[in-house]
């Protein structure tokens, strides 16, 4: 009885032993410094990783909005004043404020002029202008605004989708491909 109580307290003893740093410096003495494997490894996780978050951010800035400009209802340049540009324009038959889905109806008149306030609104379902002179995007072209608008949002969504679905697949495809391979060459 005595032999077993003995033991049990030398165990006790060993197992509450405090870590002081002496203790770790000594360890690390051990185990050995920073050296070239540590770095090539650390420098291949660090690269896989960057690579990996500039994936995932990248449709954070593929996907920007991009301004555009609705087209009226049979539209023809050759109609607009001369003292206008196209886009200046097109910007008098936009509504103000945050409704950009919809156009100023002008169809009635012979040449384009300033619509009347009293213009009817017409959804913008007769083509857009990008105005893209500064940046372009999945937006602009995949035209992914007013009715489509849903598919931007739905992109990431399927690309974290796609991203969890691989990682499952393809990590359980390696660990049994890694396995086999271990087990050609290295018996247990």
């Amino acid at each position: 009885m005595a032999e077993n109580e003995e033991f049990q307290l030398k165990s006790e003893k060993q197992m509450t032993t405090d870590i002081s740093d002496e203790n770790v410096s000594e360890i690390l003495e051990k185990c050995g410094s920073f050296g070239p494997y540590q770095r090539w490894f650390y420098a291949n996780i660090f690269i896989i990783c960057m690579l990996a978050a500039m994936q995932s951010l990248n449709l954070t800035f593929l996907s920007t909005n991009v301004p555009f400009l609705c087209y009226p209802p049979n539209f023809n340049a050759s109609l607009i004043p001369v003292n206008l540009t196209e886009n200046e324009y097109l910007q008098m038959l936009q509504p103000n404020g945050d409704d950009h889905c919809s156009v100023y109806n002008n169809s009635f008149i012979e040449t384009y002029t300033t619509p009347p306030s009293n213009s009817s609104k017409l959804e913008c379902s007769y083509g857009r202008k990008f105005l893209t002179e500064k940046f372009s995007s999945v937006v602009s072209e995949f035209d992914l605004v007013c009715e489509r608008k849903w598919l931007k949002s739905t992109l990431q969504s399927v690309y974290f989708a796609g991203y969890l679905v691989g990682s499952i697949v393809f990590g359980a495809l390696s660990d049994s491909c890694g396995i086999c391979a271990f087990k050609t060459t290295y018996p247990y």
